[in-house]
């Protein structure tokens, strides 16, 4: 019978005996997550390129550089690290198609990632809230307020 902890030694040896093959294609070759039931397992593979320097190519890290503005973050912010639940974070990308936690970023102790949202990370960061439309709508409910006491 299969269980969680088979499918995690399987894994390991997997992704020991994939190293030689990514290895000899130049590409980072993994057996990531997987599903599994009581006579099978399914898993991920995972096969990214890598580029002239030897570093694996990251889609998510390229879409941080590109989008990073739209999020009220910089490019630069890519790598930068912040303290979440008492552990050291670095921000590695961000998923475009994610419409709640677009941050994506891992634990420095371990490399697990976890997922944020925009604003979370910019407080994190120290960087300013970015402005709503409540806060357009308070603004200028102040701009006729003071308006009216002026005259």
């Amino acid at each position: 019978m299969i269980d969680r902890e088979l499918c995690k030694r399987l894994r390991e040896e997997i992704n020991a005996a994939l190293e030689r093959v990514g290895d000899a294609h130049n590409a980072e070759v993994r057996c990531e997550s997987g599903t599994f039931d009581d006579n099978s397992v399914r898993f991920k593979l995972v096969v990214r390129l890598r580029n002239e320097s030897g570093a694996v190519a990251d889609d998510r890290a390229e879409d941080f550089k590109q989008y990073a503005a739209l999020y009220g973050l910089a490019p630069e912010d890519l790598g930068r690290e912040f303290m979440y639940a008492r552990e050291n974070h670095r921000i590695v990308g961000l998923r475009t198609k994610a419409r709640k936690r677009p941050i994506v970023a891992e634990r420095v102790r371990d490399g697990k990632r976890f997922i944020f949202d925009e604003d979370t990370i910019r407080l994190l960061l120290g960087k300013p809230r970015r402005p709503t439309l409540l806060d357009a709508d308070a603004e200028s409910k102040r701009e006729m307020e003071a308006e009216t006491r002026i005259s």
